[in-house]
């Protein structure tokens, strides 16, 4: 097997995308409603749906907001006297929610310190609302940036919920574009035939034991078509204490994913990665140990707004 540091740049920079953004999917596959309100049947904004104009034209005052036009005094028969306080405008999203990777709450930023085979350097997160995959799946619109001396990346991958039968959250889709040492690439996407879990709904954390995962990952490099592929395994390794930076101590649902990647030939990678997220908060921290012991990429967070740890 060739070692991933002897491999070419543009290799490099592949390597580091997909493990980054935990791979996507432009695949063809099926999506659970799982939200417990989702797209509003009564499709109301804190009023009533039934806006019948009764027949009978009476003046009733029943809260259903119909115009009686007749003079008639007889009683409405509509019993419904339904004083709707619900003040949800939906916007008929499906997704699922996470304690633990909290993306259904807007306006939320995270920054870390990052060190990429070495290099020390930031990382930022946003999540700018939902979006649409290239199949029209909707999905968790997240926005990931990385930057340092030699390397560094930006874009945004697609994060759906309970694909293919399964549940939690599955890495749909990705485009990233960035640098490596200097040379600029272009607007690089990724798709592939199976998604990836990353991570269990709540109710199985902890408890959520081992997934594998095994795909073919089509990506297009500045219009460059290659492939490559991937097969790994997921384990919760457990609920462990984490250290904020301000000293108080959380709780971490710590996740280690061991994997194998092949790029067509031209050059192999296996190792460890290692996640950490804390409830209200998400991704903490992680660290990529390749086979060879070669500290590949660790990420720690410095500071966030928006979220609340608990």
């Amino acid at each position: 097997m060739r070692n991933f540091v002897s491999v070419s740049p543009v290799l490099n920079v592949l390597i580091v995308l997909p493990l980054s953004a935990l791979i996507a999917c432009g695949g063809s596959y099926t999506q659970t409603d799982k939200s417990s309100d989702g797209t509003d049947l009564d499709s109301d904004t804190g009023s009533d749906a039934d806006t019948d104009a009764d027949s009978d034209g009476d003046a009733d005052g029943d809260a259903d907001g119909d115009t009686d036009t007749d003079a008639d005094t007889d009683t409405d028969t509509d019993t419904d006297t339904d004083t709707d306080t619900d003040t949800d405008t939906d916007s008929g999203s499906t997704l699922c929610t996470s304690e633990w990777e909290p993306l259904q709450v807007g306006g939320w930023t995270r920054e870390y310190t990052v060190t990429v085979q070495g290099t020390a350097g930031t990382a930022y997160q946003e999540v700018w609302g939902t979006t649409y995959t290239t199949d029209g799946t909707e999905a968790y619109n997240l926005y990931d940036e990385v930057s340092t001396s030699s390397v560094g990346w930006s874009g945004n991958e697609s994060i759906g919920c309970d694909v293919d039968g399964g549940t939690g959250l599955y890495m749909l889709e990705w485009t990233m574009s960035g640098s490596y040492s200097g040379m600029a690439f272009g607007s690089t996407v990724g798709t592939l035939d199976h998604p990836r879990r990353m991570l269990p709904p709540d109710s199985e954390i902890p408890g959520a034991g081992t997934w594998v995962y095994s795909y073919s990952a089509n990506v297009s490099f500045s219009g460059l078509p290659l492939t490559f592929t991937a097969e790994g395994a997921y384990t919760e390794v457990g609920i462990e204490e984490w250290t904020a930076p301000d000293g108080m101590v959380y709780d971490a649902y710590h996740l280690r994913n061991v994997y194998a990647e092949d790029f067509s030939g031209m050059g192999e990678l296996t190792g460890v990665l290692d996640q950490y997220y804390v409830k209200g908060l998400g991704l903490v921290k992680e660290v990529n140990v390749l086979a060879d012991g070669t500290d590949f990429m660790t990420r720690d967070i410095d500071s966030w707004s928006g979220l609340s740890p608990y």
